[in-house]
Parts: C-alpha cells; structure tokens; sequence
C-alpha cells in the first residue's frame, strides 16, 4: 500500500486537500512516531465499502495503523492521485516503514510548501533554496530540485505543443499519402480504359461529321428549289396559247 511521508502540518493546505472526515496527522504524531494514517477517498471506499473508517484498524507492510481521517475526492494531478494514498507520519515511516534514517535526521524525498499569494512565488522559492543549501552545507551545485506549479504548467504546455505539432504533421503526411493513393487509382483506372475512350471519341467525332455533311447539302437543294418557281412572262404565253380571254367575273 503506498503511503506519502510527510512533513509539515500545513500539507493538506498545500495540496488544497479537505477532510470531511476526521483530523489531520497532528504535531504529536510526529514526534511520538504513531502508527495513524489518513486515508484517500477511493482508497477508504474500496476498504471499508459504505461502513465509516475512522477508528478502524489496518495493516500497512505488517505494521496496524489507525484511521483518524479521510480526504475528499480530488482526482489526478500531474502524475499524482491522493484519492489512492494513505498518510502517515514521516516519523513513523522513516523508522518503521522505510527503515531508512541517518545520523544528520530524516531523509525526505519531498516537501510541499505553498506562499502567500501568487506575487510572493518566486520570493519564496528564493529564500526556500537558500535555506536548503544553507542547512545541507553546499557551496556546488545543488543537490536538490525546486519546481513551482508555473513551471510545471509550462513543461505541460511545451509537451502538448510538441504533441499538436506531431499530430498535425501525421496529419499532413496522411493526407499526402492518401492523394497519392487516389492519383494513381485514377491514372491506372484512365489507362484501362484508353481504349474505350479513343473509340468513343471516335464515334462522336463521326456524328459530327455526317451532321456536317448535312447541312452543306441541303442549302443548294433549297436553292434550286427555289430557282425553279420563276414568275410567267405575258408575252411568250400569248405567242404561245393565243390572244388572252377577256372575262369579267360576277
């Protein structure tokens, strides 16, 4: 079962964590090494179902710890779900648990510390780096890490930027590829069909040709027609049938 070491008193203020169950890990755990946890929502629920933990017994690395509290959900954050978590005192952890202690005092892996507002962030981070290397005697480079949340926010930021940019580049290469792929479908499908094409420019071509054909022999027809209907001269009928005949018509 995992279990978080920690340090100051002020952690759930630092994490933004609420216990609507319970108390916190007090200063007197801490220096007494007693053996309670505070438990993670969804790590209390899939333990003790619906029944109330606090007060209940439980066993971490052969050790029994009492339940004395229980976050609210809070969800995953950056590699780290407190849901799942069960605290105890780094005391405890360091000298049951973990085993693990030196001359120089307790060695911790993490410490969460928050500042006042938002302006004072770098102050802060400033005097806690001093401190550090004031208390681990450096007079090198430093031995430890110092990362606030508006640096972390920036790494995430420069990874989903590298990302969208990844994303949209097999993007583009897709839709190459698949023009590509749709350009030679249509040439090989064309190239099949030469043939068909020639033959059928071919017949349309002829079509063309016999309707032009057409119509140049029909307009001298028309014209001949028309030449033969001439108007009668008076003068040759009469030489030919006699004089005309004088009628007046009722």
């Amino acid at each position: 079962m995992p279990a978080s070491l920690v340090q100051l008193l002020a952690f759930p203020k630092c994490e933004i964590l609420k216990l609507p169950k319970g108390d916190f890990l007090q200063t007197i755990d801490i220096k007494r090494q007693n053996q309670v946890t505070v438990l993670g929502e969804d790590l209390a629920q899939r333990l003790f179902g619906n029944l109330n933990p606090i007060g209940a017994q439980l066993r971490i690395k052969n050790s029994s710890f009492q339940v004395i509290g229980v976050f609210k959900g809070k969800g995953s954050r950056i590699g780290t779900n407190y849901d799942e978590a069960a605290l105890i005192p780094v005391t405890t952890a360091a000298n049951r648990i973990i085993g693990r202690n030196s001359p120089y005092g307790i060695s911790l892996d993490y410490i969460a510390a928050s500042s006042r507002n938002a302006q004072s962030v770098d102050a802060a981070q400033f005097q806690i780096t001093n401190l550090l290397r004031l208390r681990h005697k450096i007079t090198g480079e430093d031995d430890f890490t110092i990362n606030s949340q508006k640096e972390i926010l920036q790494t995430v930021g420069q990874i989903t930027g590298g990302l969208t940019i990844m994303l949209a580049a097999i993007a583009a290469i897709s839709l190459i590829v698949g023009g590509i792929g749709i350009m030679n479908i249509m040439l090989i499908s064309v190239t099949e069909r030469t043939q068909e094409i020639g033959l059928r420019k071919a017949i349309a071509l002829m079509s063309l040709n016999r309707t032009a054909t057409l119509h140049s022999c029909g307009s001298p027809i028309r014209k001949a027609k028309t030449s033969n209907h001439r108007p009668i001269d008076s003068a040759r009928s009469v030489k030919r049938f006699g004089s005309p005949v004088n009628a007046t018509l009722p």
